[in-house]
Formats: structure tokens, sequence, C-alpha cells
């Protein structure tokens, strides 16, 4: 219970360092895909960096696309506002991190994709920002089965 209220403080620490959630903030220069692979599916965001390597948040168009050996297995677009990013907690190398990102959430291998993807893949997400300037950002990963 401690430790789930030392969270929730944290949370709220870092809610309150950034009270003006709905604007952007600097010119977003790279997007950064971050999945997490599980075993009945994956959990896709996306973080928007900055010239310095901090994230931001920006209004713009995203699209995703998961490709495995055969090809194309699943695309989204929509459209993204800064008030669509949030502070969350990711599991990292190092432990838990927070990050500032945006997400699909979670696409089920045999709910949403359109065949359960086999052997090494990508995730490409693409931001094209109010602007017009188009960010791109691919990772690789092996899927399960």
């Amino acid at each position: 219970m401690l430790s789930l209220l030392v969270v929730a403080v944290l949370a709220i620490r870092r809610m309150r360092a950034e009270p003006l959630f709905f604007l952007s903030g600097p010119g977003a220069r790279a997007v950064q895909p971050i999945v997490e692979t599980g075993p009945a599916g994956l959990t896709v965001y996306f973080s928007l960096l900055a010239s310095d390597e901090r994230e931001t948040r920006a209004d713009g168009e995203v699209d995703l696309v998961v490709r495995d050996a055969r090809g194309v297995v699943y695309r989204e677009s929509r459209r993204v506002r800064c008030e669509d990013f949030a502070h969350v907690r990711l599991a990292s190398p190092d432990g838990w991190r927070w990050a500032l990102v945006s997400g699909f959430g979670r696409l089920g291998y045999h709910e949403q994709l359109s065949s359960p993807p086999a052997g090494a893949g990508q995730v490409e997400v693409t931001f094209t920002l109010r602007q017009g300037k188009t960010l791109r950002g691919i990772t690789t990963l092996t899927f399960p089965g």
C-alpha cells in the first residue's frame, strides 16, 4: 500500500511540473516507437523527441504499420493532439522509467492483426506535424511463435 502511495505522489508531482499539457513543447525532431510484446499481443506507444533528445508533444497525424516477414499485418492512422500525450511509467532494462508518450494501446495477435505475425518484424511509426514535416521511427523485433 505504501509503494502505491509513493507512486501516486510521484505521478502527481510529475504532472504538476507541466500544467500546460495542452500546449506544444519544443519542436519535435524525431519519433521513437516503444513496443512491448507479450504472448497474446503487443502494446505500441511512441514518443516525440526534441533536438535536445527530451520528450515533447505536438499536434499532428500518426500512422502505425506493423510488418512481419510476409508483409503488412496491421495499419492504423489517427489525429493526435498535444493533450493525447501523457506521462506513463514504462519498463526499461534499467528498471522503471517515466516517459511522455501517446499510444495505440494493445493490439491482439488474433483480434486486431490480419494474421498472427511470426519471426522477425518491425513496427513503423510516422508522425506528420501540423506544419507538414514528417518524422519516421522504426523498431525491429521478433514475434513469438
